[in-house]
C-alpha cells in the first residue's frame, strides 16, 4: 500500500482514488445478489420493456447517483433524522423521470447488457446501508418514495419489478419495509408506513410539479419537525419539463441531481428544429411562459455558447430558489458541482445542487463529491473507453 508523509512527520494512507471506490461499489451485493445479477433478474420481468441506450452517458449519471446514495447521501441525512423524535421527521427520494426501472447497453460482438435503472437503485442502497452497518441504531430507509413515469407499460413494468424486489426482501426478513400505491395518499407520511408512489403524471405541466411539493410540505404544517430528500431529475429532452413547477418543487428542502441534454438543446437551436417546438421550450426554459425567447438569435451563437446558456438557466435556479423551513446555513443550494459528460453522439451535463452547513462534515462531504465527478468527467473524455466495472461482463461498452 502506499504511504506518503505529512508535514509534520506523521504517516497518512494514501488516498484511494474515487474511481476504485466507484468500482467497488457497484460490484457490491445487496440481498446476496450484486448489482448486474439484479438487473439480469429484472430484464426477466416485462422483458420487452427498457430503456435501450446507444451510449455510456446513461451509465454515468446511474454511477454517481448510486455511488452518492452509499456515500455520503443516506449516512449523513439519515444519521440527522435520527436526532429527531420519531414520528418527527421525513427523509423522501423523488425521481420524476423514472422509466421501467431497466436500462440495456450495446457491447461489441453485438448484444446489450441489463443495467439497473434510478428506481431500483434507490431501493437498494438503503438496504446495502444497512447491511454494511447492522448495528446502526436508526434507520437508512426512505419515507416515502416518488416515481414518476408518463409512460403506461413503463410504469406497469417499474410496479413488477419493484415489487419483485420488495418480494424478496420479504423472504429474507419476514416483511416488506414498503408497500407500492398508484396515487399520492391523502394522509400524511407520517402514518407508520413507507410508500412507493408510483404516478403517471405529465411533467410538461406545472401541475404534477405543484403536487409533489404540496404532498411533501403537507406534514410540516402538522408540526413535523423536519424534512429533506434526495430529488433525482433525468430529462429525457430539453422540452419535457416545466420549469416553473420544478423551482417550486425545489422549495422542498432535499439535494438535487439534474442530468440536461444541453448538446441535444444546442442541435435544436443549431438546425432550426425549435421552431416546431417553441411552446414546449418556453415552458422549460423560462419561469413565466409569457416571456419572449429570441431563438433566432440563440441560433446564431457558437454550440458552446448555446449549451452554456442552457445550463446557466438551471444552475441559476438551482442558486437563487430558497429553501423552505431552513433555521441555520445556506437557504439556498449555494454548492453546485457541474461536470460534463461526453459521448461519441453528444454532451451532457450533470448538475449536483447542494445547500452548504456548517462545520467540517460538509466540506468532507462537498469534498468526495467534487472528486467524484471531475474523475467521472475525465473518464467520460475518453470516448467509449469505459472503466470496466462487470456489468458488460468484460466486453467492450460500444
Amino acid at each position: 500500500m502506499h504511504q506518503t508523509k505529512h508535514q509534520e512527520g506523521r504517516i497518512r494512507l494514501k488516498k484511494k482514488p474515487t474511481i476504485e471506490k466507484l468500482k467497488e461499489g457497484w460490484k457490491v451485493r445487496v440481498m446476496g445478489l450484486p448489482l448486474e445479477e439484479w438487473a439480469s433478474e429484472l430484464s426477466r420481468i416485462e422483458s420487452d420493456t427498457y430503456f435501450s441506450t446507444k451510449h455510456t452517458g446513461t451509465l454515468f449519471k446511474l454511477l454517481f447517483l448510486w455511488s452518492y446514495l452509499i456515500h455520503p447521501y443516506l449516512g449523513i441525512i439519515a444519521s440527522r433524522r435520527a436526532k429527531h423524535r420519531s414520528g418527527k421527521a421525513i427523509m423522501f427520494y423523488a425521481d420524476p423521470y423514472a422509466g421501467s426501472g431497466l436500462c440495456e447497453l450495446p457491447v461489441k460482438g453485438g448484444g446489450a447488457v441489463p443495467i439497473l435503472g434510478s428506481g431500483p437503485l434507490a431501493l437498494l442502497a438503503p438496504f446495502k446501508m444497512h447491511e454494511n452497518h447492522p448495528k446502526v441504531k436508526y434507520s437508512y430507509l426512505w419515507d416515502c418514495v416518488l416515481l414518476n413515469e408518463v409512460d403506461e407499460n413503463s410504469r406497469r413494468a417499474l410496479e413488477k419489478r419493484l415489487g419483485y424486489m420488495l418480494k424478496n426482501y420479504e423472504n429474507r426478513h419476514l416483511s416488506s419495509p414498503y408497500h407500492i400505491t398508484k396515487d399520492l395518499p391523502e394522509q400524511s407520511i407520517m402514518c407508520g408506513s413507507r410508500p412507493i408512489v408510483i404516478t403517471g403524471y405529465d411533467c410538461t405541466g406545472a401541475w404534477y410539479w405543484h403536487a409533489i411539493r404540496e404532498f411533501l410540505l403537507k406534514p410540516l404544517n402538522q408540526k413535523t419537525d423536519w424534512i429533506h430528500g434526495l430529488l433525482f431529475v433525468d430529462l429525457p429532452s430539453p422540452s419535457q419539463i416545466s420549469l416553473a413547477g420544478f423551482v417550486r418543487l425545489l422549495e422542498v428542502p432535499s439535494d438535487v441531481i439534474i442530468l440536461l441534454h444541453d448538446g441535444l438543446f444546442a442541435e435544436i437551436i443549431k438546425r432550426g428544429l425549435y421552431r416546431t417546438m417553441e411552446k414546449g421550450l418556453r415552458y422549460a426554459l423560462t419561469e413565466n411562459a409569457s416571456e419572449e425567447i429570441s431563438f433566432d438569435d440563440l441560433k446564431r451563437m457558437k454550440l458552446e455558447e448555446i449549451s452554456s446558456y442552457y445550463v446557466g438557466i438551471y444552475e441559476g435556479v438551482l442558486k437563487r430558489t430558497k429553501i423552505w423551513g431552513i433555521r441555520d446555513g445556506s437557504q439556498t443550494r449555494n454548492k453546485i458541482l457541474k461536470f460534463p459528460i461526453r459521448t461519441k453522439r453528444r454532451h451532457y451535463t450533470l448538475l449536483l445542487g447542494v445547500r452548504e452547513t456548517q462545520g467540517k462534515l460538509f466540506q468532507r462531504w462537498f469534498g468526495w463529491a467534487r472528486d467524484l465527478s471531475e474523475e467521472m468527467s475525465r473518464l467520460s473524455e475518453l470516448g467509449e473507453q469505459i472503466v470496466d466495472i462487470s456489468i458488460a461482463r468484460k466486453q467492450a461498452v460500444l
